[in-house]
């Protein structure tokens, strides 16, 4: 009797054992069915995400083309299907939100600065924020990167420095032109820049193969104070005029010394444009830069665009 109680403790541990692990295989197949279900949830809504990105600036083609305009902004006041976009949209790179889902910009290229026609001032100015300084380390270093010959000017950087000093494999272009904010950030000076700053330089500039005439009715308070040569605070003074009185703010302007054929009041139609889409746990962003100017060839020429 002892022995027949004892093989049946022994069957019942057993029996207890095998109905553990299968409760655990159970539980390990449920937990990777949950984890196949978020991943499958959240690669469908990264493609509706996307799709909708799409859609969106297919109707935002269609806005620019059919919209009137100023010297600063669009206006449309066509209805698109279900697409709620702004009666004005002024291009000067402010967010619109068109549902709490979906963002948009646009900035005319007029308004920013182009790399493959670097200004070095312009840029200096921008990236070394009053810093003398930095500013001319970044306007000479700029000079020694896009010029052709290897002298150093006084306080900018050639082969030596990038080689010997910064103990990299690269050296100046010294081709007159600059490819990406990514080749700027190489540059001596620039390469100071933490991320924030950068950022902020990034969000000044562009690249295209298409000069545009700088749109005064379009730069920030910054940028005009430093093509004008004012102080920030008389720049925003003169912003205002445009919005209440746009003829004194052009006769004004036109009347500082520093104002050149360079620079004017009208949109490139060189536009770029970023949406921001939000779905579920999902968010998308689709960046283009877009010439809306029609040519022999086509009715829009795509410069860029990206989307991830």
């Amino acid at each position: 009797m002892p022995f027949m109680k004892s093989k049946r403790g022994f069957a019942l541990s057993i029996v207890l054992w095998i109905v553990a692990a299968l409760l655990l295989g159970i539980a390990f197949i449920l937990n990777l069915s949950k984890d196949s279900l978020t991943l499958t949830k959240g690669v469908q809504e990264k493609l509706i995400a996307r799709l909708q990105a799409q859609d969106y600036l297919e109707v935002i083609k269609y806005y620019v083309m059919t919209a009137d305009f100023n010297n600063y902004k669009l206006i449309n006041n066509h209805s698109i299907a279900t697409y709620k976009l702004p009666k004005e949209i002024i291009l000067d790179g402010r967010d619109y939100n068109i549902s709490k889902n979906v963002t948009l910009s646009m900035r005319d290229a007029s308004s920013i600065v182009n790399l493959f026609y670097p200004n070095q001032r312009i840029i200096a100015a921008l990236a070394s924020q009053g810093d003398d300084a930095l500013n001319y380390t970044i306007k000479d270093s700029i000079k020694d990167w896009i010029d052709a010959d290897s002298k150093v000017s006084l306080n900018g950087a050639e082969s030596s420095y990038y080689n010997k000093e910064q103990n990299v494999f690269y050296k100046p272009r010294n081709y007159p032109a600059l490819q990406s904010s990514d080749e700027l950030r190489l540059i001596r000076g620039i390469n100071t820049l933490n991320k924030k700053d950068f950022d902020r330089l990034s969000s000044y500039i562009y690249v295209s193969q298409q000069g545009a005439i700088v749109n005064l009715a379009l730069v920030s308070p910054e940028y005009l104070s430093i093509l004008l040569h004012i102080d920030k605070e008389i720049a925003e003074q003169l912003i205002n005029y445009k919005y209440k009185n746009f003829t004194k703010f052009v006769n004004t302007i036109r009347k500082n010394h520093y104002y050149n054929d360079s620079m004017g009041f009208g949109l490139s139609f060189d536009i770029l444009i970023k949406l921001k889409i939000k779905v579920g746990a999902s968010r998308v962003i689709l960046e283009t830069f877009i010439d809306f100017r029609k040519n022999q060839f086509r009715d829009t020429t795509i410069n860029m665009y990206k989307i991830y």
